[in-house]
């Protein structure tokens, strides 16, 4: 995927479509690995380009029955701003879809053994599942979230987690051909390549994230980019409820 998860075609003017993408990051001794896939020349959008694995939220996403919770420091920032289309949705739908677009597109499972079976779950994460694993949901850090602008064909409202490599409980090779290549860089490696402007504002992000202490981390409010009157423009959402409990 892209800074915008590409998804479904839908008219200019359109209410943005959820989406969730996932930024795996891989802690090796005196360097930080982020995991990008390479789209295929014959894709329409972003064709060769260098991306986060990512997409759409599915009804299944909404549909499968997990105990996996979000911490409140990530739950709270997600509600924030809600659209009526996905006002009646859980903070976990869209960790659920990040997840999920990930497995599809990469092969890679982020999750932990299940300890009951998911009985009957919905069409799209039958192959997850299947496995014996549930998504592990305790880990993810929300990081970013972005909107893209009014008259583009494809209009998302993406939402972006961070996860750990330690994460990936199983490696599979059953992939959707999304990507032709997977390459784990490091994020100066990843800044000389070809991204879409979105994914790496996004990045950076990322690393000014990590870069915090784990008691920084629950406080720091998550960025949040909006197409404004003098074009794009930052804001952010505050991690934590206030003292009015807005």
């Amino acid at each position: 995927m892209t800074g915008w998860p590409n998804g479904d075609i839908a008219p200019a003017g359109d209410e943005p479509r959820d989406a969730a993408t996932l930024i795996i990051v891989d802690e090796q001794p005196g360097r930080r690995l982020v995991l990008l896939g390479k789209r295929r020349q014959t894709q329409v959008f972003a064709p060769g380009k260098f991306v986060f694995p990512g997409g759409s939220v599915d009804p299944a996403d909404a549909q499968l029955r997990t105990d996996g919770r979000l911490r409140d420091s990530e739950r709270h920032p997600l509600l924030h701003d809600m659209k009526a289309i996905s006002g009646s949705m859980s903070p976990e739908v869209f960790a659920l879809a990040a997840i999920r677009e990930t497995f599809e597109e990469t092969g890679l499972l982020l999750g932990a053994p299940a300890a009951r079976v998911l009985e009957d779950p919905p069409l799209g994460w039958q192959p997850f599942v299947a496995h014996g694993y549930t998504p592990k949901l305790s880990t993810l850090a929300f990081i970013a979230r972005a909107i893209t602008p009014p008259g583009r064909s494809r209009r998302f409202d993406a939402r972006f987690f961070l996860a750990s490599g330690d994460d990936i409980a199983l490696r599979t090779q059953a992939t959707d051909g999304e990507f032709e290549d997977l390459a784990w860089v490091t994020f100066a490696q990843a800044r000389e390549m070809d991204l879409h402007n979105m994914t790496l504002s996004v990045l950076e992000e990322a690393e000014r994230y990590l870069q915090l202490a784990p008691a920084e981390r629950d406080r720091a409010p998550v960025p949040y980019f909006l197409n404004g009157r003098d074009g794009w423009q930052r804001e952010v959402i505050a991690r934590q409820p206030t003292a009015r409990g807005a």
